[in-house]
């Protein structure tokens, strides 16, 4: 039997993550985020996360084919999400992405322009509700990690 190769690798194989997926698994892992809830942040899927970091994506059962040199804007996004520096990105190899992260620096928690013209009032009342939907993702997120660690451990 042979195997087919997918740009030099064995598709059996999981290839190795790349260095810049490796330093933001490490950062997620101490900001207690979980995975789902940074991509959230990140503002892409939990899929597309995953495969960014381990640098690899499932082509079918027990197949993989490598995911190469993802965006810089997005690696950036996703480095800012878990508090890395454009520095450590820059010594994973990335220059591309810190370049990303110094020109157009992300603020988590900075407010839209819109939020500045509600009265103090609007904002209170505006505030208890997005706290309300985040708390709300947060127990999606936490029901829907379960069930992946179950399907993970039941394999």
């Amino acid at each position: 039997m042979s195997v087919k190769l997918c740009e030099g690798i064995r598709m059996d194989e999981r290839p190795e993550p790349p260095p810049e997926g490796r330093l933001i698994t490490a950062a997620l892992q101490r900001s207690g985020m979980s995975m789902r809830q940074a991509s959230r942040r990140a503002n892409i899927s939990y899929g597309r996360w995953r495969q960014i970091v381990t640098g690899y994506q499932n082509v079918s059962a027990g197949s993989f084919a490598s995911v190469h040199h993802a965006p810089a804007a997005t690696v950036a996004r996703m480095a800012a999400v878990v508090g890395l520096a454009a520095d450590e990105l820059e010594k994973a190899g990335r220059a591309d992405v810190a370049a990303v992260m110094r020109e157009a620096p992300v603020a988590e928690d900075q407010p839209a322009d819109w939020f500045a013209g509600l009265t103090p009032r609007e904002k209170e009342i505006t505030d208890r509700f997005i706290q309300g939907l985040i708390a709300s993702r947060e127990k999606e997120d936490n029901g829907r990690e379960r069930e992946d660690n179950g399907r993970r451990h039941s394999v």
